[in-house]
């Protein structure tokens, strides 16, 4: 079996049984105008939160590179809250579980930060540290 895995016409019809099922899914469960209209507010109102102390916290955390808990510990002595929240819920500690930030994850926890919340999705903490390294 696997010689045919390259087989044209496997392919265009594996690619037309995907296409049908993605047709039915879109068909049982459309998205409204109003769903979409919802997701943009939220992004919007998230775009808008970036400009407080809290928002700079959770792009900082949530950013891609270094672990800095220096910046982190500066934000939060300007009144950030450990405990900040963001897009969908997503909470400052989750992002540092999530880019696996350690010294990061210890200043907001020594800072008060609360572990427990559930974003959107009513994922907790440590089911953002499931998500694999590769995401991070």
């Amino acid at each position: 079996r696997q010689a045919h895995l390259f087989d044209p016409l496997v392919c265009v019809t594996r690619v037309r049984t995907c296409m049908w099922r993605l047709l039915v899914l879109l068909l049982l469960h459309p998205v409204s105008a109003t769903e979409l209209a919802s997701l943009k507010e939220d992004e919007d109102a998230y775009a808008g939160e970036a400009s407080t102390v809290d928002g700079q916290l959770i792009s900082l955390v949530q950013a891609k590179g270094a672990d800095d808990p220096s910046l982190v510990s500066e934000l939060l002595s300007n009144g950030a809250s450990p405990s900040a929240s963001g897009l969908y819920n997503y909470t400052a500690i989750m992002w540092a579980v999530v880019r696996h930030k350690v010294a990061t994850l210890q200043a907001l926890l020594d800072a008060g930060g609360d572990p427990s919340p559930t974003n959107a999705w009513s994922r907790h903490t440590r089911l953002a540290g499931s998500i694999p390294s590769r995401c991070a």
